[in-house]
């Protein structure tokens, strides 16, 4: 048999092999795509699932009659986040199976194209979330602990909050945050006292920065934030501290100091008065609190997001005070 006998006939083979297996006019009203959602009617909305409606089905009823060699052959599945160019692998499942294909880790409030092909022929692109736009009666994060979409908060705090601290006060502004509760635990760092406790309510669909206030701080004081977020909405503190239902906690989410009172500046300023002039040199206060911070940074764990000393200027006179001002909301320790 010559070269192009065997082309042939390796041809007619594969046509063979694929011939038949062609979906349904309606096979999108066959699978379902969406969240995982278990029998007792809770949802994980970090986690997409396809499968068939009927499910006890198998993929292969999504094909017309005739469709050979079911248990070679894969449906095939791929995601991306609306807007991304790039499809990524989401998985493959014999005709034959009945098990569901996850997609897992996702963002809950991101909406994802899915889309379902048999070889080169797409069924359809299904768009699934964001979770906020649909009804589910209770909501979970099916990989609480490992979710990177959350863990990201943690590891850039200061992409989502804004501390800024007066003596005895401090003004919290938090935004990007994939949650309908948030709840703010504030206490003395290294101090054993009960902590205070700020609800914010986070409209997902609205989004916008959320301000809260701290009164009756301690001058000069480090405070830690412990962050909790809630996908089920808590009305109260009361309500989210007996639900047992938070999706995401850090401890150590972030730290602040409060600023210090006048008697601790008293000595960095001088009046002239047959000059009339008002001089002044912040130096000293600032270099300390940069070299006591330098010192504890070996013993510290958090650092700045992208791995830098954040440093302000406060030179004789003017200039470089915000700066220096911004280091001490954001965790520069300062010279008490």
């Amino acid at each position: 048999m010559g070269d192009a006998s065997l082309l042939l006939l390796f041809g007619l083979v594969s046509l063979a092999f694929v011939q038949g297996c062609t979906f349904k006019e309606n096979a999108q009203e066959l699978l379902s795509v969406g969240y995982h959602t278990d029998e007792d009617g809770n949802t994980a909305v970090d986690k997409i699932e396809v499968k068939m409606v009927d499910r006890r089905g198998k993929f292969v009823n999504l094909m017309e009659e005739g469709c050979t060699n079911p248990r070679s052959k894969e449906i095939n599945v791929q995601y991306r986040a609306k807007g991304a160019e790039e499809w990524e692998k989401g998985g493959k499942k014999s005709l034959t199976s009945r098990r569901p294909l996850n997609l897992e880790n996702l963002n809950p409030c991101e909406t994802y194209e899915v889309k379902v092909a048999y070889l080169d022929e797409p069924l359809k692109v299904f768009d699934v979330g964001p979770f906020y736009n649909e009804e589910h009666s209770q909501l979970y994060l099916h990989n609480e602990h490992e979710n990177e979409h959350y863990e990201r908060y943690s590891q850039n705090p200061f992409d989502h909050i804004e501390i800024v601290s007066e003596e005895s006060s401090a003004k919290i502004l938090v935004s990007g945050f994939c949650a309908r509760t948030i709840v703010l635990e504030v206490q003395p760092e290294g101090q054993e006292e009960e902590p205070t406790q700020l609800l914010l309510q986070n409209d997902l669909k609205n989004p916008s920065k959320l301000e809260t206030a701290l009164p009756d701080l301690k001058p000069c004081t480090k405070y830690q934030i412990i962050l909790d977020l809630y996908l089920n909405q808590k009305a109260t503190l009361d309500a989210a501290a007996q639900s047992n239902e938070v999706d995401y906690v850090d401890q150590n989410f972030a730290t602040f100091y409060t600023m210090p009172t006048k008697d601790g500046l008293e000595g960095l300023a001088s009046f002239d008065s047959e000059t009339k002039t008002l001089s002044w040199d912040f130096n000293p206060f600032f270099d300390q609190g940069m070299r006591r911070r330098r010192a504890n940074q070996y013993q510290e764990h958090r650092r700045d997001p992208n791995g830098r000393t954040r440093q302000g200027g406060g030179g004789p006179g003017h200039g470089g005070k915000e700066g220096a001002l911004l280091g001490l909301r954001r965790g520069v320790q300062p010279p008490c």
